[in-house]
């Protein structure tokens, strides 16, 4: 990407789209095995004017696609960062977002917190459930960002209470770096091997790399969360290091605290 934007004599790049493939998508009568959809089908004119982006196979990809998806894979647009940290969330927006199947019983629920004092830093609460199946799914997700203290105690204990008797939640997971919090709120401070932030986004990605982890929509701020975590990235400093950017991620961060626990049998591998 960096050399897409400073090209000269001695480096260049070109991003190209999908469609500059003219022995493919020429126009709208080389549409594979398919039928070209598009009217001209009916008013016998087909050509040219439906190649290129408006070919019957391109406009099929751009209807399924998510746009950001749409962008990267078939227009050759590089949007977003290139260190982007749940890639997962774009490539497979509809099976992870996506209401909880009729019947699905969960056998416990883990919480996470991620505890915020200054401004444009959220305390945010996150619920998880752990289905029959060993699947995680995401149903709740509180945080102060219509309130105006975001270190608001008095509303974390509330929403805390109101969590663990809605979901039957008593486990709860913090960041280490706030083990005060942890003791006043009676949750466990993540640490150990799963201590760190990139172990704990690894234990994430495991889950979402093997159909572990889904988020329900219909769960209270959980679409809210979802969209966060597409944006959460890392960056690369001037000196070369690339380490994770930390605005906007407190959601994220609750969600990462809360997976962290294991069902029992996994806690025993």
């Amino acid at each position: 990407s960096q050399w897409l934007e400073d090209r000269n004599a001695y480096h260049t790049a070109y991003s190209l789209p999908t469609w500059t493939n003219t022995f493919l998508f020429k126009d709208c009568r080389y549409t594979g095995t398919e039928p070209c959809g598009s009217p001209c089908e009916i008013e016998g004119q087909h050509g040219p004017d439906h190649g290129g982006e408006l070919h019957p196979e391109i406009q099929w990809l751009k209807s399924i696609y998510p746009s950001f998806t749409y962008s990267r894979k078939i227009a050759g647009i590089p949007a977003g960062s290139p260190y982007q940290v749940y890639y997962q969330l774009d490539e497979r927006e509809k099976d992870l977002l996506r209401p909880i199947p009729e019947g699905t019983k969960f056998v416990r629920h883990v919480g996470g917190i991620d505890f915020g004092t200054s401004e444009g830093h959220l305390s945010t609460l996150v619920v998880i459930g752990i289905a029959e199946n060993g699947a995680a799914w995401v149903r709740d997700c509180k945080d102060t960002a219509q309130l105006r203290d975001n270190g608001d105690v008095d509303w974390l204990d509330r929403t805390r209470d109101f969590l663990k008797h809605e979901y039957n939640c008593w486990l709860w997971g913090i960041d280490p770096l706030e083990r005060w919090a942890a003791r006043s709120y009676k949750a466990e401070a993540v640490s150990g091997s799963a201590g760190s932030r990139d172990a704990r986004i690894a234990l994430v990605q495991t889950r979402l790399n093997y159909g572990k982890l889904f988020f329900d929509i219909n769960g209270p701020g959980v679409n809210s969360l979802f969209q966060e975590m597409r944006r959460v990235h890392r960056k690369k400093l001037k000196s070369g290091e690339i380490v994770l950017d930390r605005t906007d991620d407190d959601r994220t961060a609750a969600l990462e605290d809360a997976i962290r626990f294991k069902r029992p049998e996994e806690e025993q591998r």
